[in-house]
């Protein structure tokens, strides 16, 4: 009878310390399934004005220029021995010609998307310099309206490449100080500055561009001016496509970042019967917005 009431006493016990277990939980170190707190993510926001030069072959031999400007959003993850972001800008420009008779010009609409991956090689941090390499996609299209022009009044060129990317920055720490006159004081708080500079090299692409003959039409009959039997397929050479980016990131008390960029944007097309070659050289505002808190801070 005591066995049978021992027995009882200890499923009673098993029972209580099951109900109770979650609640001693609590007094353990917490296990946390995502932490971000070795990351900086943001998100970015900003704008771009510049110029852009475009020389069309199927078009005219001529060299068009003009204002471009356009906005961007995207999204970047930041930790001491990777960088991973995705970036998507759209904008637009007009281009004329500095020729007397010339009298067509360009409206151009662009739109650039672009993801990468980058490693640390130097994550012990022994170069004066933090170094990033990785690879990066891209995908670009110039969509152009031309008026009075010779030949199409449409054209357009799709690029899409694979390729090689690389970020070189450095990070300085500026002092604080009090300037004082009269009754003004100006307080500088300490801040941080990084200058940055990236490249993108793609290697291998995939482009789409029509063969020209007369006003909105193409050389083989067809009307759809994206048919996906044009693409081709490439290496290096045939297309080609540049990307450098060079700025400073002013980092705010908020931990938010203002940066002051230039760009620079090479393309060229020669598919053998209308070559096609595009430049930008813009100057750039992002605002990055941190989404989280790491454990630095």
């Amino acid at each position: 009878m005591k066995q049978k009431k021992h027995i009882k006493l200890n499923k009673k016990l098993l029972l209580a310390l099951f109900a109770i277990s979650p609640f001693l939980g609590f007094t353990q170190d917490t296990i946390r399934l995502f932490d971000f707190s070795d990351r900086s993510n943001y998100i970015l926001s900003g704008g771009y004005i510049g110029q852009q030069k475009t020389i069309d072959e199927g078009v005219s031999p001529l060299l068009y220029e003009g204002l471009n400007y356009g906005g961007m959003l995207g999204y970047r993850s930041e930790k001491m021995n990777r960088i991973w972001d995705m970036e998507a800008s759209f904008g637009m420009s007009f281009q004329g010609s500095n020729a007397i008779n010339d009298l067509g010009y360009f409206t151009t609409y662009n739109i650039d998307i672009a993801t990468g991956y980058l490693w640390n090689p130097d994550p012990q941090q022994k170069l004066p310099f933090n170094v990033f390499a990785g690879i990066n996609a891209t995908y670009l299209m110039r969509m152009r309206f031309n008026e009075q022009l010779f030949n199409a009044s449409f054209g357009y060129d799709v690029l899409t490449g694979i390729g090689l990317s690389g970020q070189l920055s450095k990070t300085l720490h500026l002092k604080g100080f009090e300037i004082n006159l009269w009754r003004w004081q100006v307080k500088y708080l300490p801040h941080r500055v990084t200058f940055e500079t990236a490249f993108d090299i793609p290697l291998g692409f995939v482009y789409l561009r029509p063969t020209y003959v007369v006003i909105e039409n193409f050389v083989d009959g067809r009307t759809d001016p994206y048919d996906v039997e044009r693409s081709k397929t490439t290496g290096i050479g045939r297309a080609l496509l540049l990307n450098f980016n060079t700025g400073i990131n002013y980092h705010l008390r908020n931990n938010n970042i203002i940066r002051f960029g230039y760009i620079w944007k090479y393309y060229k097309i020669d598919p053998g019967y209308s070559p096609v070659h595009g430049a930008q050289h813009l100057f750039q505002l992002i605002f990055k917005f941190k989404l989280n808190k790491t454990a630095h801070e």
